[in-house]
């Protein structure tokens, strides 16, 4: 179940980030993410009372959490608004998905396989293998940074969930997307970009609440299997993103780029298999 919950989520979640990023390139990111974030609150502030009763504790964890989820959001919109997406989605995936992995080892005391390890030696070398030819301006090291600083949000997103009760419901993501919607807010404010375009204000909106659904798939899936599998099975969504943005977006990628991607999907394949 925790592998059907996982996949199912990194497939609303490549969607959701693939229309986020699409919503930058038109309007203000820190706007796009707001927007995604108050859509995500407002649908598990329905849910919640409606499964569980209110346990203050969850909604704590579930705020720690959100803090890693608004600088994954925030970082991965942005990136995906002005860098290509075979990039940026791999690399904040893989990322993603080896923090958690570290976090079990170091301090819950995991003890992956040899498969495990193996895949996780061939994440670092499709990193490598994606940014290789695309590192030399300084605009495209700003962007591989973008998306590793997504990466440790989402890993940290992740770490702090998993402290959640099963009882907890659903008010761990209220925690989380309030968060969000907060921290997004306050920068919204000071920024002052109050306008977002009239023909893609649905986008941010549809991603949040796409979003969300992934958010509670992954909650229900830590709560019956290991955070570190379901870490690196969801970070497969680039999956969905990178099918969209070459069927949308109709972007070119070098064979040395697709080669990393396919390795970077099968290196959390074998991390999960571990």
């Amino acid at each position: 179940m925790a592998v059907f919950l996982s996949g199912l989520a990194a497939l609303v979640w490549g969607v959701a980030d693939f229309l986020g990023g699409f919503a930058t390139k038109k309007s203000a990111t820190t706007w796009v993410s707001f927007l995604a974030a108050a859509a995500g609150l407002a649908m598990a502030l329905i849910a919640s009372p409606l499964i569980s009763d209110l346990i203050l504790v969850e909604i704590a964890w579930g705020c720690a959490a959100g803090v890693g989820g608004a600088l994954g959001i925030g970082l991965l919109y942005h990136g995906l608004g002005v860098g290509p997406v075979g990039v940026v989605a791999p690399i904040s995936a893989v990322v993603a998905a080896v923090v958690p992995f570290v976090v079990g080892v170091a301090f819950f005391s995991e003890r992956p396989s040899a498969q495990a390890l193996i895949g996780s030696a061939l994440a670092f070398i499709a990193i490598l293998m994606i940014t290789f030819e695309r590192t030399e301006t300084r605009a495209t090291k700003g962007i591989i940074l973008m998306a590793t600083g997504a990466g440790v949000g989402f890993g940290l997103f992740f770490v702090f969930l998993n402290f959640t009760s099963p009882d907890a419901g659903l008010w761990p993501l209220v925690g989380s997307k309030g968060t969000n919607t907060l921290l997004l807010g306050i920068v919204v404010a000071f920024q002052r970009t109050y306008r977002v375009s009239e023909r893609t204000y649905r986008l941010p909106l549809l991603a949040g609440g796409l979003d969300m659904a992934a958010n509670v798939a992954v909650l229900f899936a830590l709560r019956t299997g290991l955070h570190s599998m379901v870490a690196v099975v969801t970070g497969l969504y680039p999956i969905t993103t990178i099918v969209l943005a070459r069927n949308i977006l109709h972007e070119h990628f070098r064979k040395v780029q697709l080669a990393g991607i396919a390795l970077a999907l099968a290196a959390t394949a074998l991390i999960a298999g571990g």
